[in-house]
């Protein structure tokens, strides 16, 4: 590099000029590392820690029911001992009523002996029922320390994982510390620019520039991979990743990236076998277009349809309810028509009855005035009178029991036992009076 000097004189009685600096408010732009090896990486090491952590979790939950399997046959193995026990303490009372009694009959002697086989029976089967369990218990706690062990390896190894994935993690993040400080230095900057301190800003853009200028001379790694994230951009805006102009038959280069997204979209658009090959990426676009559309008019169909089928039913239920409460209505009207009929029958049944005893009533009358008419007959044969009034009264008794019962009340018919009762006594008190 030249570096050119110039030298100005200086003259008396000259003041000295200070060069003034001219602002710098320019950050330099750090983009995002993102180192593909290192990405996938993390993300291997991701699947491998969700595997061993489920793969831990079936076996904390295989050891959980080992060990309620364990307590099962813990308590089996209890109660199996406590039977025993029972028995025997049964069995040594036997025997001992068995010495202290000096004369047992045979029946009694046999009974002993079948309660003390039994009993022995019951303790054999407690024994072996109590060993069972306790056999049982024994391998489940085998069983259990061998997932206890199992467990812990896959606790080792899923530990180790998340470590290794903490620190590929933290090795991405170093990669982007710059990156990560970059941000800091804009937010303080939108600070420093709110505020109106332009000091403070310059400073801050001439500090960043000259500490990433430095970075840049001396580490190489920094470099490569500043050059390989910001690939994109400097092909976006020069058409190259050098700067330079393109020759007469030089194709731009293409980002990998870019290549492989192309290829996908190739793929997934894919056209008919009937259609023709020629075709260019206007039709294509047209007809991935008009999908779905076509969806979107087929799924406003079924939304109606289903709307219709909903109005219908409801149609359907409110009909099937008012037929229903059309019936329910139809058998509380039977019901009433029913229960007024019943009503007028009870009525009827009292009517009649009340007309049977009135025309009862009327007989009994009628025949107790006959009896006494036959009797004053016998006794005044000689006269010739008495005939005659006797056939008024029959006459008169004939029209009145004629008379229709119906049409008299409870009232009406005491008036007419009175009237009946007064004509009775006149006619005994006229026969007195001629007899005397």
């Amino acid at each position: 590099m030249l570096f050119i000097l110039f030298y100005f004189p200086t003259f008396p009685n000259t003041k000295k000029i200070e060069p003034v600096a001219e602002p710098f408010g320019i950050l330099m732009k750090v983009p995002k590392l993102d180192d593909a090896i290192i990405q996938e990486q993390i993300n291997l090491a991701k699947l491998q820690l969700d595997e061993k952590t489920r793969l831990k979790d079936s076996i904390q939950l295989q050891i959980q029911d080992k060990r309620d399997n364990t307590q099962i046959h813990r308590l089996n193995c209890e109660s199996a001992k406590d039977e025993c026990n029972t028995a025997k303490i049964l069995l040594k009372s036997k025997l001992k009523q068995l010495r202290e009694e000096s004369s047992v009959d045979d029946l009694q002697l046999k009974i002993l002996r079948k309660e003390l086989q039994i009993i022995k029976e019951i303790i054999v089967k407690a024994t072996e029922d109590a060993n069972e369990a306790e056999m049982k218990c024994n391998a489940e706690n085998v069983k259990i320390k061998q997932l206890q062990v199992k467990f812990r390896a896959v606790n080792d190894a899923c530990q180790a994982a998340y470590v290794h994935l903490q620190s590929l993690k933290k090795k991405l993040s170093t990669k982007n510390q710059h990156f990560f400080r970059y941000k800091d230095d804009v937010a303080f900057a939108n600070n420093h620019k709110r505020d109106n301190n332009t000091t403070a800003l310059n400073r801050l853009c001439t500090d960043q520039v000259e500490r990433l200028m430095q970075v840049w001379n001396t580490n190489d790694e920094f470099r490569r991979d500043y050059v390989r994230s910001n690939a994109k951009s400097t092909i976006h805006r020069l058409g190259t990743l050098d700067g330079r102009s393109l020759g007469p038959g030089e194709k731009p280069p293409v980002l990998p990236d870019l290549a492989q997204r192309i290829s996908t979209t190739v793929k997934n658009v894919t056209l008919d076998d009937k259609l023709p090959k020629r075709r260019n990426e206007h039709e294509n676009r047209k007809v991935t277009i008009r999908k779905p559309a076509l969806n979107e008019a087929e799924l406003t169909k079924k939304a109606e349809e289903m709307v219709k089928e909903e109005e219908k039913a409801e149609a359907e239920l409110k009909g099937q309810q008012r037929q229903d409460e059309l019936v329910k209505a139809e058998i509380a009207s039977e019901k009433k028509m029913r229960k007024l009929r019943k009503k007028e029958k009870k009525k009827g049944k009292k009517k009649a009855n009340v007309i049977i005893a009135d025309a009862m009533d009327v007989d009994n009358e009628v025949s107790d005035s006959e009896t006494l008419s036959a009797e004053t007959s016998k006794e005044d044969e000689k006269s010739t009178v008495v005939p005659k009034k006797t056939q008024k009264s029959r006459s008169l008794t004939k029209a009145l029991s004629v008379l229709p019962a119906v049409l008299r009340s409870r009232t009406k018919k005491s008036h007419r036992q009175l009237a009946w009762t007064g004509l009775i006594c006149l006619f005994l008190y006229s026969i007195m009076a001629r007899e005397c």
